[in-house]
């Protein structure tokens, strides 16, 4: 399906490229409210088909499309029960916000556009297939969606032996390289961090070369100058992949003048690491006795056990800052 810009209630921007070129765009903020919204459709349709659609001859059949798609007892994190949710907040508290936030939005959505009470373990079964499932593409102003059966059942990889290419009339897959037959086929769904393909695919990466921490809000910013000092003298151009990972997720403030550290400046870093340091820690904590739930479902207990990895690494890397600082 196609939603134009106006359709949703949005004005786009006048944008100036290099060339003095002046044209309409919708800004960043825009482009993901037209999203959501094509999104919520899409979740609509796929629900009243779902309670609906019994002809065999007819796609969205229960004996087609709909056989492929994943069930409503499946592990996505949107269709996760408030208990399991609890369990995970003290794990990642702004992954559980962020569903919860999703699911009221989510059917407040139907309220609005149906004007009765929604089908919840349905509707959100629905959009947890077109988290998962939807491909779109931008066309000026407005924004193309669609799932597209068997294409959706590929698996993502960072080594892709094929490629996904889109125009309005169609999606196709394309080989880049001989896949000999038995292989399976796979593309590349971007560069994202653990949490985002969690919360949307409900999957995580094993040495995700994209893994990044998001520290809380109102954390500590480590002082760029000195952090970078410390950078100097460590051998993290060399470090692994989740300490390298680990060092770019701490948050940092201000600039780096090249001159020199006092130790007035030393004192207040100590001091800020310490608080991340005991964020970390207690985080840590809480993902352990997570872990230690074995009866939790798979998928979570994957998300975690690779977020604990990088909140360990962070607090390495942290210790390590420290120490630099106290020399």
């Amino acid at each position: 399906m196609q939603l134009e810009a106006a359709q949703a209630g949005l004005e786009p921007q006048k944008v100036e490229d290099k060339q003095g070129n002046v044209k309409m765009e919708l800004a960043e903020f825009q482009r993901k409210q037209l999203i959501w919204v094509v999104e919520l459709i899409l979740s609509m349709e796929l629900t009243q088909k779902a309670l609906v659609s019994s002809d065999p001859g007819e796609c969205w059949s229960k004996e087609n499309y709909l056989s492929l798609l994943p069930t409503d007892q499946e592990p996505f994190p949107i269709l996760l029960s408030e208990e399991e949710l609890n369990h995970l907040k003290s794990c990642d508290i702004d992954l559980v916000n962020k569903i919860d936030s999703h699911k009221a939005k989510i059917l407040n959505g139907w309220k609005m556009q149906v004007g009765s009470e929604p089908p919840e373990k349905k509707l959100l079964w629905a959009n947890a297939c077109v988290l998962s499932r939807c491909f779109h593409i931008w066309n000026g102003t407005a924004v193309l969606a669609w799932l597209a059966p068997f294409i959706d059942l590929i698996n993502h990889s960072y080594t892709p032996n094929c490629k996904l290419e889109t125009t309005q009339e169609r999606v196709q897959v394309v080989a880049q390289q001989e896949v000999k037959k038995g292989t399976e086929v796979t593309f590349s769904y971007a560069k994202f961090p653990n949490a985002h393909f969690y919360w949307r695919y409900g999957f995580c990466l094993p040495d995700n070369e994209a893994e990044e921490l998001q520290f809380p809000e109102d954390a500590k910013k480590v002082n760029q100058k000195v952090f970078n000092a410390f950078k100097r003298t460590e051998d993290l151009v060399h470090a692994s992949m989740l300490q390298s990972c680990a060092t770019n997720s701490i948050p940092q403030e201000g600039e780096d003048d090249g001159g020199d550290i006092e130790s007035s400046e030393k004192e207040a870093e100590s001091a800020k690491a310490k608080g991340l340091i005991e964020w970390l820690t207690k985080t840590a904590a809480a993902c352990d006795d997570y872990l230690a739930q074995t009866d939790r479902p798979r998928d979570a207990l994957a998300y975690i056990k690779e977020r604990k990895a990088i909140l360990s690494e962070c607090r390495v890397v942290l210790e390590r800052y420290c120490a630099f600082l106290e020399d």
